[in-house]
């Protein structure tokens, strides 16, 4: 825990099981370990799983509207309006967002729109409904 909030990854691992904890990121040889991303408890690397960078993603600090779920990046929820939307973390406002899914357009790419609306009084009215690597129908 880090300034009163819970610091926390997910990944799939190589094996296609989800691992929980903290993130490692090896980069450098030398280390003795293969590079890539590793999630691990805290004992760190001895007790590390591999997993495949691309699903790698961070805790939000909040629970659905269950209250037992956990709401990480790459999530799809949905909203109290039923709207459906994809939980990512914007560089630019610094914050994690749902990006609300509206279809798709003429070339057939996924069309989202980023809600720029605080969350702090939304998270608690989401429904986690699967994640975009294991559920890609529900986009």
């Amino acid at each position: 825990m880090q300034a009163g909030r819970e610091i926390e990854f997910r990944g799939m691992g190589v094996n296609g099981k989800w691992h929980y904890g903290y993130l490692n990121v090896v980069t450098d040889k030398r280390a003795g370990v293969p590079l890539g991303c590793y999630i691990s408890n805290n004992a760190g690397m001895p007790f590390a799983y591999q997993v495949r960078p691309e699903t790698v993603g961070q805790f939000v600090g909040q629970v659905d509207k269950t209250g037992e779920r956990k709401i990480y990046e790459g999530d799809i929820t949905k909203n109290k309006h039923g709207a459906i939307g994809v939980i990512k973390f914007h560089k630019s406002w610094g914050a994690f967002c749902f990006d609300t899914i509206l279809g798709y357009n003429e070339e057939k790419e996924l069309v989202r729109m980023s809600s720029a609306v605080p969350m702090w009084n939304e998270w608690s009215t989401l429904t986690i409904i699967g994640d975009i690597y294991e559920n890609h129908e529900l986009l």
